[in-house]
This record gives C-alpha cells, structure tokens and sequence, in this order.
C-alpha cells in the first residue's frame, strides 16, 4: 500500500492535478494532503478523482469558508484540523502545523506511528520518540512529493510527474 503526501499546494493549481493524475495512474489511491489548499478551482480538481481517497489537514491559509465547506462535502475527504486514520497497519495522524497533532495524540492517549504535517514548506523526514515525522515540504514552491509505502516505512522522494 502506498501513501502520496503533499502540502501546502496554495495556487499550484495545475501542478496538484498533474500530481493526482499520476498517483491515479500508479495504482496510489490514499492521498494526505497537510494543509494550505483553499483556493479557486480546488474543489473541481478533487471532483475529478473520486476513486481516490483524500485525507487532509486544514491550513492557516485555509480561509475561503465556501472551499473548505464544498471539500468537508465530496464523499472521498476526510478534512480537519487534525486527522487520524489507520493504514497498513500503522497509525496516522496529520496537521498543518508540527506538534499540533502530536498534542492531539496526547490528548487523546493515542500511539501514532506517522506524524504529518506542513506549514514551513521544508521537507522533513526523521524519527522522533520512536513515530515518524514527515513534511513535504510545498509542492507550490517544489516539485516534489513523498511517496510513503506501507507497512514497509519506505519513504521515496519523487517529482510530482514522474510518480
């Protein structure tokens, strides 16, 4: 099972469509977008993969109400501030800013295997305290995106085209 993890995508509007046509192609149906999305024309590209599963963080430039609300509608997104999940076998949780959803773990007596989050538009991949943190840094500023297999913990770093 394979994961596509991006970021703060901002206005990157052509590039983020390319990017899901090719996990489209690739067999990658679970997307985990960590926030800064809301912009025009958004909500018509998740439209236009609805065999595709999105999880996704909303960002401090998240603030066109109309976007974020027509996206919490399409049947294959799960939006929230922070958004927990289980893929493979491993825990996820995924915020736009770090340690948001490490509090929310916390908070909540949860073990999270991946942390995700963006915000700084630098990537990140380490481990800490025994879970993996990932950003993607923004596929805005940067073609590139991580590719996250599962149970495996093999994390690729790939071209948003070239999936």
């Amino acid at each position: 099972m394979k994961i596509a993890i991006v970021s703060d995508t901002h206005g990157a509007i052509d590039r983020f469509e390319i990017f899901l046509e090719k996990c489209r192609a690739a067999k990658i149906l679970e997307i985990v977008h960590a926030g800064d999305f809301a912009v025009d024309g958004f909500c018509e590209i998740l439209e236009k993969f609805p065999d595709l599963n999105f999880k996704i963080a909303r960002g401090n430039a998240d603030l066109d109400e109309e976007t974020v609300a027509r996206v919490r509608n399409l049947k294959n997104v799960e939006l929230a501030e922070v958004v927990h999940f289980s893929a493979g076998g491993k825990n996820f949780a995924v915020s736009h800013f770090e340690n948001v959803a490490e509090q929310w773990a916390r908070d909540h007596g949860e073990k999270i295997d991946i942390f995700i989050h963006g915000h700084t538009h630098r990537k990140q991949a380490e481990t800490r305290n025994e879970s993996a943190i990932i950003n993607p840094g923004s596929l805005f500023e940067d073609p590139q995106i991580f590719i996250l297999n599962v149970p495996e913990m093999k994390l690729e770093l790939k071209f948003f085209d070239k999936i």
